[in-house]
Parts: C-alpha cells; sequence; structure tokens
C-alpha cells in the first residue's frame, strides 16, 4: 500500500506541482486548500505525512501544526513545511512546534522527494519499533503471568508437601508403621501433584517460546477428568463440593493430553474457588457433530460483567476473591484459551453475577481425524 501524503496549501498551482510529482513517485495525494480543511480530513483519513504551507489566511500552518500535536491520534504525523520564508527564527519556530523539516519554495523536484522519503522512511521505522515494543510488553507481561502462576500452583501442594514431611520427622521412630504409611502416602500424592503442575507449566512455557506444538493423540475424555477430580480433591472436600458428572461413554477426543488435562483442571479450580460451601460443580460432556463439547458449570457468585467483558486480556487486573477469599493469577483462563487454540477448538464463558457461571470448550472428535 503507498503511502498517503495530505497536502495542506490555499495555492491550487502549489499543490498540482507538488501532487503531480509525488503521485508520479507512487505516492498517494491528498490534499487541503485551508487548515480548516485540513483538520476535517484529519477527522476522517490516516496519513502518513504531511506538507503543511506556513503563509495561509484565518489559520496559518504554525497554528495548524498545533492543532495536530495536540491530538493523541494525529501527533505522531510527521510534518514537512512548506515556506518561502528563509529567516531563521521562522525555520526555528517551525521546528519548536513539532515540525520535523522544511521544503523552500520554489520546489525541486529531487530535494522534494529526498526529504519526503527521509520521513517517510523515519515513520515507518518509529511505527515498526512501535509495534515491537508493544509486542515485547505483552511478552514481558505473559513472562510476569507465568512465573505468577508456577508460583501460585505450586504453593499449596509443596506447602502440604512440607507440613508432612516436618510432622513424620517429628514424631520419628513413634510412627506406627499404619501411620507412617500414611504420611508416606500423602508425600507422594504432594510430590506427584507438584511435579504434574510442573511438568504442564513448562510445557506452556515452550509452546510460548516456539518451539513446542501440540502432540495430538485419541484418548477417552472421562479418564483425565477423573484424574483432575483425584488431584483436586484436597480442595472439593475443603468445601465440601459436589460434583454431578454427565459424561457421555466412550467419548474420544483428539488433541494434546496433557493441554487438555491442564485446561480441565484449571476449569475446575476456577469452579471450586468461586462456589460456597457446600455447593454444586456439573460437569457435562458430549459430542456434536465432529467435536466433543465439556462444560463446567457452578453455581457460586459469578463473574462481574466489567470483569468478564476483559476476561482474556492478560493486562487485567481487577482479579475477582473466590468465595473463601481466595486469591488468583488471572492465568489460568489465558492459559485454557492457547491450549484449546492450539489444539484446534474454542472456548467460551456465560456468568450471570449472583448465580453462577458455564465454562464451555470444544475440541476435534474422533470422527474429524479418522482415516479408516
Amino acid at each position: 500500500m503507498p503511502n498517503k501524503i495530505l497536502i495542506v496549501d490555499d495555492n491550487t498551482q502549489n499543490i498540482q506541482i507538488l501532487a503531480s510529482i509525488l503521485t508520479n513517485n507512487n505516492y498517494q495525494v491528498e490534499y487541503a486548500l485551508s487548515g480548516a480543511e485540513a483538520i476535517e480530513w484529519l477527522s476522517d483519513e490516516i496519513f502518513d505525512l504531511i506538507l503543511l504551507d506556513i503563509i495561509m489566511p484565518e489559520m496559518n500552518g504554525f497554528e495548524v501544526c498545533e492543532q495536530i500535536k495536540l491530538n493523541n491520534d494525529w501527533k505522531e504525523i510527521p510534518i514537512i513545511f512548506l515556506t518561502a520564508k528563509h529567516d531563521p527564527e521562522s525555520i526555528k519556530k517551525g521546528f519548536e512546534l513539532g515540525g520535523v523539516d522544511y521544503i523552500t519554495k520554489p520546489f525541486y523536484t529531487e530535494e522534494l522527494l529526498v526529504r519526503v522519503n527521509t520521513q517517510l522512511q523515519l515513520k515507518n521505522s518509529y511505527d515498526t519499533i512501535k509495534i515491537q515494543s508493544s509486542e515485547l510488553r505483552e511478552h514481558i507481561i505473559a513472562q510476569e503471568k507465568f512465573f505468577s502462576i508456577i508460583a501460585h500452583d505450586l504453593k499449596n501442594p509443596l506447602s502440604g508437601l512440607v507440613l508432612v514431611a516436618k510432622q513424620a520427622a517429628q514424631r520419628g521412630q513413634n510412627l506406627s508403621d499404619e501411620v507412617l504409611k500414611n504420611f508416606l502416602d500423602l508425600i507422594l500424592e504432594a510430590s506427584e501433584e507438584s511435579f504434574e503442575l510442573l511438568k504442564n507449566l513448562l510445557h506452556w512455557s515452550r509452546v510460548q517460546s516456539g518451539i513446542f506444538s501440540s502432540d495430538p493423540e485419541l484418548f477417552e475424555i472421562e479418564k483425565i477428568t477423573t484424574s483432575c477430580f483425584k488431584l483436586l480433591q484436597g480442595n472439593i472436600a475443603q468445601k465440601n463440593i459436589r460434583l454431578e458428572t454427565n459424561i457421555d461413554e466412550n467419548v474420544e477426543v483428539y488433541g494434546d493430553i496433557k493441554m487438555i488435562k491442564t485446561v480441565i483442571r484449571n476449569l475446575l479450580s476456577n469452579a471450586i474457588k468461586y462456589s460456597y460451601n457446600g455447593g454444586l460443580i456439573k460437569i457435562n460432556c458430549s459430542k456434536k457433530n465432529n467435536f466433543v463439547e465439556f462444560d463446567v458449570i457452578d453455581e457460586g457468585i459469578g463473574i462481574k460483567p466489567e470483569i468478564l467483558k476483559n476476561i482474556f486480556n492478560i493486562e487485567r487486573k481487577d482479579l475477582q476473591k473466590g468465595t473463601e477469599g481466595e486469591k488468583g493469577t488471572g492465568f489460568g483462563l489465558l492459559l485454557c484459551r492457547e491450549f484449546i487454540e492450539k489444539n484446534d477448538g474454542n472456548i467460551k464463558i456465560t456468568s450471570t453475577l449472583g448465580k453462577g457461571s458455564k465454562f464451555s470448550f470444544t475440541v476435534p472428535s474422533k470422527s474429524l481425524f479418522n482415516r479408516d
């Protein structure tokens, strides 16, 4: 797409000369015969460069430049002044107001093109750097969230592991074989949970870095759902949560089993966090055409509309606490969306404040990839 240039000059002959030179060199040109008309153009169109005459009636070029630089949407557009004035004061004033260069009248084609091209190259470079800076900022935020989720998800099992080991060490030789076995079972369970979480988080890290993609296979979704129930058994028991499952028999999914398991674990953990003590969580799973739909439905506090609107925004800071003050990082759902999209699926959330939420995702079923 050619760069778009706005010429602002009350002299039609000057505009014709400039437009002819620029269009012959593959630039797209629009023009304004006054400062007011230039402001109208900027309100409707996006320009890469403005060629602005200084001496104009009603609103001179300096005044137009001031208005442009006060507007956040326009202030980064480079302005080259067109002037018959050669005095240092006028040139100095133009630069002080935000102009990037000036061209004296009469115009010399080669000089005009060199100055225009230079400023457009600078602007294109600036735009590229701005985009890269924004992408880098998002990457840094994602990394911060990543480390936050590591700390958050590993805290509980590791704390439990330390506590059980400490109790076992303090009681020492006074432990019966049965009690010792219980301690060892608890230590093993916490260790396995921590290891599983760490594997999944490192798995995501590799996906983020671009060195790892999903590794799809056929598996029964009920088995990994049951595994997630066991992993979160302590959380479920602590709040006396009732689970109601309705998973169609032998439903198979084609996807990365580690990613899908991470999604289910996060959605269940989220539902538990926002459910009241003694609350009900429903798990529904059924095959629909070439996809499997998985729902996690709670009857908890629901999600505030302003939070729901930005729930997949990595920069959101308005995190909602659980029913017993549980804190979250806001990262779990971002992780879920990324993993589901990596597996050619979709995720959606509906919620009513005070009544609960429904988290649903779809992933391909066996039939979509069956080549028998």
